[in-house]
């Protein structure tokens, strides 16, 4: 399970101690408000360590979007492999890449010198295969670090009220473990959305969920 903040950031971010007896619900929460991230931004900010092979459908184009990634190491159409010198990744000069675009050069037609593409991600099922470290980025960003931290945040606020505490213990939790809590109204009360908004995936919709804790 995902997750974009710590124990010791939610201490910081509250100013109050949590009792380690407590830690298990801390990493509870923090996995499902990084869950609830995800699935908001239909994006995944784990930072990826290894290479994985995933497969696409061709369009018959020479660009085709794919899942964010930070490096690729092979790419694969209809069994063939292409050489790293025959594609380019996009958007330049930053992460995520989120798509590839095969190189186009130029050939003469008659008297016309016209663009002609070396390939194209022709037409299929599966029949593409990228070999990548799929996620958006080499680490966490900042501003999600922080919606993660606020949002557990305000799991902890609500689970106290207006109690004035220095330290959140069993005692001053009470029984909220056992209830469930709407994570998109308390983004909503804290204006998570409106951090969460710019990463949201072009081609995806952000959702709402339920956590239980």
């Amino acid at each position: 399970m995902p997750q974009f903040t710590t124990k010791a950031k939610v201490e910081d971010y509250l100013a109050i101690t949590i009792n380690a007896a407590l830690d298990a619900s801390v990493t509870a929460w923090i996995e499902a408000v990084s869950d609830y991230i995800e699935k908001f931004t239909g994006r995944f900010f784990t930072p990826p360590t290894n290479f994985e092979t995933r497969t696409f459908d061709g369009n018959g184009n020479e660009r085709l979007t794919v899942d964010d990634f930070i490096e690729i190491q092979k790419l694969v159409v209809d069994g063939v492999e292409i050489s790293a010198n025959d594609y380019f990744t996009y958007p330049a000069n930053r992460l995520p890449k989120t798509a590839i675009e095969l190189k186009t050069g130029l050939a003469r037609n008659s008297r016309q010198v016209i663009t002609q593409s070396f390939y194209q991600f022709t037409d299929g099922q599966q029949n593409v295969e990228v070999t990548a470290k799929f996620g958006y980025g080499a680490a966490v960003p900042a501003v999600i670090e922080l919606a993660a931290t606020k949002l557990v945040g305000g799991i902890i606020k609500e689970s106290v009220g207006d109690k004035d505490i220095k330290e959140l213990t069993s005692e001053t939790l009470g029984d909220y473990q056992a209830s469930y809590v709407k994570v998109q109204d308390i983004a909503h009360a804290l204006g998570i959305e409106d951090l969460l908004k710019p990463f949201i995936k072009d081609d995806g919709r952000p959702s709402v969920g339920i956590i239980t804790l």
